[in-house]
């Protein structure tokens, strides 16, 4: 599959994040329905960009669609974050779409509060996979 280098880069971006082609391949109007419905905000920590990624849920080669209810829009730190633990995430990414206006870091938040365990827990990648397993 090849690979399509972002038009601009972030300030502050360390690395290149390529666009696959099926991220591409995505109709026009589905990926500004999925953009609109998340207001232009990164679901992962809220914040607003011009660029942002539309990612599958649950990944084509897995069976996914390229429907409203599979995608949303990340930023390229937080969709890099979410393909390297992409089970992990799933639930809560799944969770995000039936939620409109709550972003992962306001869903940690709650969960962390309602099941006491403090927000220290978490690394700097977005949560400790043993820690959201007990969350999720």
């Amino acid at each position: 599959m090849e690979a399509h280098q972002p038009a601009e880069a972030w300030p502050g971006q360390d690395k290149q994040v390529s666009t696959s082609d099926d991220e591409l391949a995505l109709s026009g109007t589905v990926r500004e329905q999925v953009i609109e419905r998340d207001h232009h905000l990164c679901r992962f920590c809220g914040a607003w960009g011009e660029v942002l990624h539309v990612h599958h849920i649950l990944y084509r080669s897995q069976g996914g669609s390229d429907t409203v209810g599979n995608l949303i829009c990340l930023d390229w730190k937080h969709h890099d974050t979410v393909h390297r633990n992409g089970r992990l995430w799933r639930p809560v990414l799944e969770t995000l779409v039936q939620t409109p206006g709550v972003t992962a870091l306001q869903l940690r938040r709650w969960a962390s509060a309602t099941m006491g365990v403090t927000p220290e827990v978490f690394d700097a990648d977005g949560g400790s996979p043993d820690v959201l397993r007990k969350l999720w």
